[in-house]
């Protein structure tokens, strides 16, 4: 045995920048899934850096709600199949590895399909949406589909219709917390 073989590098991890503890352990196992560390951070920009203190705000208020997201497959606008992959692989700690070959195009078929972009919504009418949750089924997975997105960016207009889309999700999110039911 060679003793002065190199020893293989292990990856170095990828810090989370972003306070979690107030979250579910089944979302603090997923965190960099969902962007979190400083590499995605970093790639995606200040956007995506608001996006995610927004959402961490969003989902620690539906946290206390309690509330069971209901299933993927009954939604009132369909879940994009990647993301339903995703979800449904998390929830059973089944941790497969997921295509995203399309995940622009869903994801901004799905937002558009979810309306609430520009719609003058209410804080309480928002977290009566079925895709208004918390936890692995919940609004975690508009995070995941926009990383994801915003990972397979090509070319400029795509960029901007991602960076419109994080912008909207953002004020979307902040709403959430302001909720009377929460």
């Amino acid at each position: 045995m060679n003793v002065n073989a190199e020893k293989p590098k292990s990856k170095p991890l990828d810090p989370i920048i972003f306070k979690l503890n107030a979250l579910d352990r089944s979302i603090q196992r997923v965190a960099l899934e969902v962007g979190l560390g400083s590499h995605h951070v970093t790639i995606l920009g200040d956007e995506w850096k608001m996006l995610c203190k927004a959402w961490l705000q969003a989902e620690t208020a539906l946290v206390k709600t309690g509330g069971v997201a209901l299933s993927l497959e009954t939604r009132e606008v369909p879940v994009p199949s990647s993301i339903k992959v995703w979800g449904n692989s998390r929830k059973s700690k089944d941790m497969q590895d997921v295509n995203f070959g399309n995940i622009g195009k869903e994801m901004l078929g799905w937002w558009k399909g979810i309306g609430v972009g520009k719609a003058d919504l209410d804080a309480d009418e928002l977290i009566a949406k079925d895709w208004c949750g918390g936890g692995l089924l919940g609004i975690l997975l508009l995070m995941v589909g926009m990383k994801e997105w915003g990972l397979a960016l090509k070319g400029e207009e795509e960029k901007m219709s991602w960076t419109e889309v994080v912008m909207e999700t953002t004020q979307v999110f902040k709403m959430i917390p302001s909720a009377k039911a929460l």
